[in-house]
């Protein structure tokens, strides 16, 4: 391929340099076009930090006092000991208190002895066998 038609088609043909084509403005082909910079079409926005939530948890009591539940049904999801597991019950790795029999849902509170010798009352679930 001779340079001549090489030539033709490289400068010849409208080719866009930084939004400006060199050979409508009179400018030699080995002249660079200058480069442009735009302006902004919409204003810039700041930023925000708020805009994150986290997921619901789903905690608190889920059968009530005098409801029946049977074998592994979770009666509480709590974080932490709020209440105690009581008789026919188990507590789970995340303080969940379940169902270890069929029965019925019975809530009390019993007082019980700290460390240092003081006493707090706590809350307590069972579960009585039907």
């Amino acid at each position: 391929m001779p340079l001549d038609y090489l030539e033709y088609f490289l400068y010849s043909v409208p080719r866009t340099h930084g939004g400006i084509v060199p050979h409508l403005y009179g400018l030699e082909p080995s002249v660079s076009a200058p480069n442009l910079t735009y302006m902004a079409s919409t204003k810039a926005g700041g930023t925000t930090k708020n805009l994150r939530d986290s997921n619901p948890k789903y905690l608190g009591v889920k059968r009530g006092d005098g409801s029946t539940v049977s074998n592994g049904e979770v009666i509480v999801r709590q974080r932490g000991t709020k209440i105690m597991p009581g008789k026919n019950t188990g507590l789970g790795k995340d303080h969940t208190i379940f169902s270890l029999a069929k029965g019925i849902v019975k809530f009390r509170t019993v007082r019980k002895g700290n460390f240092d010798g003081s006493r707090s009352t706590r809350r307590l679930v069972d579960v009585l066998a039907a």
